[in-house]
């Protein structure tokens, strides 16, 4: 519960942006309340990265990640665990939309006291 009010466990590693990439979300880490959608990250390859909230009625945000072979949508609802649970949901993703047009998709399923934080850093790191 401690590390969610570090802005470095949370915030996104700068040392892991991509090289080439066009678009990228990746899950937010913290501050959710069970059965509302998480926030994400978003970030291009010329604008700083920013907080979202995930809108319920529209995926067009996701646009960039859609193909004529694939179509993507992104929807992460923490659960309610318990009130002695102090862990937040664990799980992580990523988009990433390369210059190539290629996109890379990651889903990281966290376990274990830590991993939400582990989850977080792989969602970021496989892109780079």
């Amino acid at each position: 519960e401690q590390q969610l009010l570090s802005p470095e466990m949370v915030s996104l590693d700068p040392q892991l942006r991509p090289g080439n990439f066009r678009a990228q979300v990746i899950s937010h880490l913290g501050g959710e309340e069970p059965g509302r959608e998480r926030r994400v990250w978003v970030r291009s390859s010329t604008e700083e990265p920013q907080v979202m909230e995930v809108p319920r009625d529209s995926q067009e945000w996701l646009e960039p990640f859609q193909s004529e072979e694939m179509h993507v949508g992104l929807s992460s609802l923490p659960g309610k665990r318990g009130s002695m649970d102090p862990l937040p949901c664990q799980d992580s993703c990523s988009l990433t939309q390369f210059e190539s047009n290629d996109v890379l998709y990651v889903v990281c399923d966290g376990h274990g006291p830590f991993g939400h934080l582990v989850a977080f850093r792989v969602a970021q790191s496989l892109p780079y």
